[in-house]
């Protein structure tokens, strides 16, 4: 067979096919990339080999036999093939599967596919764009062929060849290598109406017919019962069926998802993408993370137990802390009150010694204070005999009468005294009671008549104004009340419409109130009347004063006139009420035109109005006449002056101005009466000013006359003796007793004695003042010695001894009491003041307990709400239970904390730090596996031209996503020093938060599950840990041609070559071609082929696959065959027949010979078709041979035949 021809003229042999010991890698030692591989040299293949010879199909078809390979595909009822078995027969040698548009030629892709994919994960008809819902199980099984109109839902509607009753689809599959043959099958059937086909699948190690093996047999029981029979294994489930054909196969589910992938690729794509997908084994870590999570529980109980007795510890802590305080203030108080009880003692102990030295000092002092006294008492006794001497001399020299004389004068002065003090009052009382004063005892009886008639006239003006008094005070008083009842008026009126008082109102609103009624129901006749607007100008005074008494009256409707008299007869109302029982409907009254009832309005709407109206009509048919004159003519009538006639009877009531507005009662708008009342509001604060004023002068002028009566009582009371005013009298007898007094001690003996005299009288004041003041001394003296021994001899002197505490406060307080003090009187005091320091000590120490107290009892709270089931026996409310929380903390920290930290360290170290160290060196070994992998890849692609002198070689680099880099630091972080043994570092409590913020991500945080379901699938399948590339480069020197990280801006050709490129190596990596497995699976499906490649980029394709010694079915349309046909030993025709499709096999001699029986001219069409089955093509109308024309033929239903050799399309010109 040959390729081409070369250089020199000579055919040149096809490339050499490539064998599992070509695959496997050299044995070279370690290698990491192709580039070390020591490659051989092919030489360029030339531009004429491109056109492969057909006669390179049977030397192809002899070397076929190795790995298991496709033998036949058997489909029955299956899309629009049916009601009969067709076969597509390859016998283990490449196939190509041609025909026009819509032949059905993806149909039978789609049954292989069906066979080994799963029913949710194929996309059927996947070359052609479709989408995912267009072609599915139930639309193949029931043979859909088209959609029409649905006329009744404006919707189309599919097109079936079968219905779901008693319609049975089959797909078969048999391979075969060279140990004997396998079979897989996919049999469909309907339960009812409505539910997808029911799936059964079988494997059997041999071949099994449809025809023979499935139809038949009445039921699908019948069918499943007949190939248990067989021997045939059979499956519900496509899992179980997988794994079995799987087993059988040699393939792995990657590689059977890899050949799913083939059927539809074109080009790489991304070329990290499709390396990891199908070059690369997803690492099976679930178990190993499974493992993890199971003891992650333990490894957290054990964590939050070390927390909460943590946490617990933490509370506790503060509660001895403040328990700590609280003890210590206590012990303080306790303390001040023993150095408080150590004060008197002390104090006692200053006081005794301070008496004692008070009665020494007393007993030092009386002998001197005695002597003192004695020398003068002697000195008193002498004066004393000298006093006697002298007086004995004066009296003898007539001296008694001096002193009389001196005696008298001094009387005098003391009568001038008195006389002058009561002549001025008299003066002052006489001015005030406007009464001349008497100039001498002469005018005394005519002053105390002045005086009589003072008094009688005082008495009389008091009477009159005591009356101007209260006179004035009254007019104020009811001025003022006028004007508060004005105001009052005034400030009601404005929240109301109505003219009545105020007083009324209240009356009836408190009526209403009590009896559960509004206030409208009970309306006074006022409010309903008002006099019409023109005739108020000339009337309204005169009808305000003639309506004034039904205005005032309360209207009562008949149903609830008992309830109102009952109120009323059952109340003191403290004011006049009337009130008008309205019962039932009054006669109407036509009111005369000149009549006051004409004149009056009528409020409507109330159910009052009509009787009202009548009551008005008839009660004041008064004429209204202009005055007195025209009285007499009319039976009633009423003046504009307000006087009323009513027979024989006349009144006018001038108590108050007619046209006081103030008074009105009529009409529903009381604006005209508040500005009356504001009116009369002004003028009667003016009154009160004035009434006030006046008042204030009558009181002023009862002061004076208060003042004034006052005086002439006074004067009438102590002026009864005319010689208390005889002021000149008073002085003369002054002056003649001095002249007398004068005479007398003017004498030379009498002088001289009373010289003397008046010397030693002198000397005894003074010797008897100081012996009454020593005398006084020592009685002190005596009296404070016998005071101190009596306290002294209460005082009994007691040691005290105080602890160290008490004894620096008690020095403390000493020192801030000041110095000791001298004075036994001041040694309370100073007791007073250590106490007080102690007190204040004391009162701090109190303070700081309640507030340690309040904090410990939050903090002892605190810890049994977050730990109650710890207090249910204790009363956390009180500070005594200290202990006990204090015993538990001491528990917790010496026991329970070290045995829950243990634990946790076990659990961390033994479980979770190892088990996530081994999962991270799986997890590295698993990364390191993929560089040797490649290494087997690089191996297959070494061997193999891409270009004319390159070759491909698949590289890895680490990738730069964020999670997974930030996710490998963690585990290092996690896992770093794990074989050391530093414990304290390695099982700190940072490194569990790393461990469990680890771990949550692998469980899913609550609020984040599927995002973290997602990341722990990209962060733990290694083949994420790298990103792929494949480089281009030359056999001579290695030189880097071109870098594809994926096909995106290359030719046609290009993406396709590259395509066909990685997946090559992809297919003999996954099948097991490039571990020298003679049993490999060798079939690869790929659809709609070379549609937008060259023919150059086909037969790369094709010959690439050849070398690795996969076996190929090529499904593409007519246009190129030709590219195809070389390579294959066996051509499939698939070609529609009206609604339905037809498929035949024949080898490649078959198709070549029919073609060139028929290269020129028109080919020779039989009429029909025989009866031994023979096909007749139908006429053509182009004799002219045509590659791009679509095969049209017939073909009968009973047993297989070649075609004929019309319509086979030619090679071209």
């Amino acid at each position: 067979m040959t390729t081409g021809v070369g250089p020199d003229g000579q055919d040149m042999p096809p490339p050499p096919l490539l064998t599992p010991n070509d695959l496997a890698a050299p044995n070279a030692g370690p290698t990491t990339s192709a580039r070390d591989i020591d490659l051989p040299r092919h030489p360029a293949v030339p531009k004429s080999e491109q056109d492969v010879a057909p006669e390179t199909a049977p030397t192809l078809q002899a070397r076929v036999a190795d790995g298991v390979r496709l033998d036949t595909l058997q489909v029955y009822n299956w899309g629009t093939y049916h009601s009969k078995v067709y076969t597509l027969g390859l016998q283990g040698g490449n196939g190509l599967l041609t025909g026009d548009v819509g032949s059905g030629k993806s149909t039978l892709v789609d049954a292989m596919t069906a066979l080994l994919a799963p029913a949710n994960r194929i996309v059927f008809n996947a070359a052609a764009g479709a989408d995912r819902d267009e072609r599915s199980l139930t639309s193949y099984a029931l043979g859909q062929y088209g959609k029409i109109e649905d006329e009744s839902t404006s919707s189309s509607r599919a097109q079936y060849l079968r219905t779901r009753a008693g319609t049975l689809s089959a797909i078969v599959a048999t391979f075969a290598s060279l140990t004997g043959l396998i079979s897989g099958g996919l049999v469909l059937t309907f339960n009812d109406r409505t539910s997808a086909p029911q799936r059964m699948y079988l494997v059997a190690d041999r071949s099994v017919d449809i025809e023979t093996g499935l139809l038949g047999h009445a039921d699908i029981k019948g069918v499943k019962a007949s190939l248990r029979a067989s021997g045939i294994e059979l499956f519900d489930s496509f899992e179980r069926y997988q794994g079995a054909l799987c087993r059988k196969l040699g393939l792995s589910p990657a590689g059977l998802a890899l050949f799913a992938t083939t059927v539809s690729m074109k080009q790489v794509g991304n070329l990290t993408d499709f390396v990891r997908s199908h070059m690369l084994d997803a690492p099976d870590i679930g178990r190993v993370i499974d493992t993890m999570l199971s003891h992650y529980g333990d490894l957290t109980r054990a964590h939050d137990l070390v927390v909460d007795v943590r946490k617990q510890l933490e509370v506790l802590d503060e509660v001895e802390r403040y328990s700590r305080r609280y003890d210590d203030s206590g012990a303080r108080i306790s303390a001040t009150e023993h150095a408080a009880r150590a004060v008197p003692a002390h104090v006692d102990r200053l006081r005794a010694t301070l008496l004692q030295s008070a009665i020494s000092e007393a007993e030092g002092n009386l002998p001197a204070l005695a002597s003192q006294i004695d020398r003068i008492g002697q000195d008193i006794a002498l004066d004393r005999e000298r006093e006697v001497a002298l007086n004995v001399a004066l009296n003898e020299a007539d001296g008694g009468k001096v002193e009389t004389a001196r005696l008298g004068l001094v009387e005098a002065r003391k009568q001038v005294e008195q006389v002058a003090t009561s002549h001025a009052k008299v003066l002052e009382w006489a001015a005030a009671a406007e009464v001349r004063p008497p100039a001498g005892p002469e005018e005394f009886p005519a002053f105390r008549g002045a005086l009589d008639r003072a008094r009688q006239r005082t008495t009389e003006e008091q009477a009159a104004q005591d009356d101007a008094f209260f006179a004035a005070r009254t007019v104020v008083n009811e001025i003022a009340g006028q004007l508060k009842a004005t105001e009052d008026e005034l400030r009601d009126a404005g929240t109301r419409d109505s003219n009545i008082p105020t007083d009324a109102v209240r009356l009836r609103d408190l009526m209403c109130t009590e009896l559960g009624l509004p206030a409208g129901v009970l309306p006074y006749a006022g409010e309903l009347l008002s006099v019409a607007a023109d005739h108020k100008a000339d009337w309204e005074p005169a009808a305000e004063r003639l309506l004034r008494p039904l205005a005032l009256s309360l209207l009562v409707p008949d149903q609830h006139y008992r309830a109102v008299a009952a109120w009323v007869d059952s109340h003191h109302l403290r004011s006049r009420l009337v009130y008008q029982a309205v019962r039932g409907r009054l006669e109407p009254v036509i009111a005369r035109g000149d009549s006051m009832a004409a004149k009056i309005e009528i409020k409507t709407g109330t159910v009052v109005s009509d009787w009202l109206a009548a009551e008005v009509a008839r009660r004041f048919r008064h004429v209204c006449v202009d005055d007195a004159t025209a009285l007499a003519t009319h039976e009633t009538a009423v003046t504009r002056a307000g006087q009323i006639k009513g027979g024989s009877r006349h009144e006018k009531d001038d108590r108050h101005k007619l046209d006081d507005r103030s008074r009105y009662v009529l009409g529903w708008d009381n604006r005209a009466r508040r500005a009356a009342l504001a009116q009369q509001v002004e003028q009667l604060r003016e009154q009160v000013t004035d009434a006030v004023a006046e008042w204030d002068i009558v009181k002023k002028a009862g002061v004076a006359l208060k003042d004034r009566t006052d005086a002439v009582t006074l004067l009438w009371q102590t002026c009864t003796d005319p010689a208390s005013v005889d002021l000149a009298g008073a002085h003369e007898r002054v002056k003649q007793s001095k002249q007398h007094y004068d005479t007398l001690v003017n004498d030379p003996t009498i002088a001289k004695v009373m010289a003397e005299l008046t010397l030693v009288l002198a000397r005894l004041r003074e010797a008897d003042d100081r012996r009454t003041e020593l005398t006084r001394r020592s009685g002190q003296v005596t009296g404070r010695m016998e005071e101190c021994r009596r306290q002294l001899g209460k005082i009994d002197v007691v040691d005290v001894e105080l602890e160290s505490t008490p004894a620096e406060l008690f020095a403390a307080a000493l020192a801030e009491a000041g110095d000791e003090p001298e004075q036994v009187e001041d040694c309370g005091h100073w007791q007073n003041a250590i106490l007080a320091g102690l007190e204040r000590v004391r009162a701090l120490a109190t303070q700081n307990r309640a507030r340690a107290g309040q904090y410990l009892v939050a903090e002892q709270q605190k810890f049994a709400a977050g730990w109650p089931q710890l207090c249910e026996e204790i009363d956390t409310r009180s500070t005594e239970v200290r202990n006990e929380l204090l015993e538990l903390q001491r528990r917790l920290k010496t026991d329970d904390l070290p045995r829950f930290e243990a634990d946790f360290r076990t659990h961390l170290e033994k479980q979770a730090i190892n088990e996530i160290a081994a999962f991270h060196r799986g997890l590295v070994n698993e990364s390191k596996k993929i560089a040797g992998r490649l290494e087997t890849i690089n191996a297959a692609l070494a061997r193999t031209n891409f270009g004319a002198d390159t070759y491909i070689v698949l590289e890895a680099k680490p990738t730069t996503s964020p999670q997974i880099l930030d996710f490998r630091a963690d585990l290092r972080s996690i896992t770093e020093g794990a074989v050391d043994d530093d414990e304290e570092s390695l099982y700190s409590e940072a490194r569990f938060l790393r461990v469990r913020d680890l771990l949550d991500r692998f469980v899913g945080r609550p609020d984040s599950v599927v995002a973290d379901r997602g990341w722990a699938t990209r962060v733990t399948d290694v083949r994420q840990w790298f990103t792929f590339a494949a480089s281009e480069r030359t056999r001579e020197d290695d030189t880097q041609v071109e870098y594809y990280t994926d096909s995106d801006g290359k030719s046609g050709g290009q993406k396709e070559k590259l395509a066909y490129t990685i997946l090559a190596a992809s297919l003999a990596y996954q099948y097991g071609l490039a571990d020298g497995r003679a049993d490999a699976f060798r079939f690869v499906m790929i659809d709609e082929a070379f549609t937008k490649g060259s023919d150059e980029a086909g037969r790369f394709g094709m010959d690439l696959f050849t070398r690795l010694g996969l076996q190929m079915l090529v499904i593409t349309p007519l246009q190129k065959i030709w590219t195809i046909e070389p390579y294959v030993s066996a051509v499939g025709f698939a070609h529609a027949v009206g609604r339905r499709s037809e498929m035949i096999t024949m080898t490649v001699e078959e198709y070549r010979a029919r073609r060139a029986a028929h290269a020129y001219g028109p080919p020779a069409l039989p009429a029909a078709v025989d009866e031994g089955g023979d096909i007749a093509a139908s006429p053509s109308s182009d004799a002219r041979p045509d590659r791009d024309r679509a095969v049209d033929v017939v073909l009968t239903p009973r047993v297989q035949q070649p075609f004929s050799d019309a319509g086979l399309p030619q090679p071209p010109a």
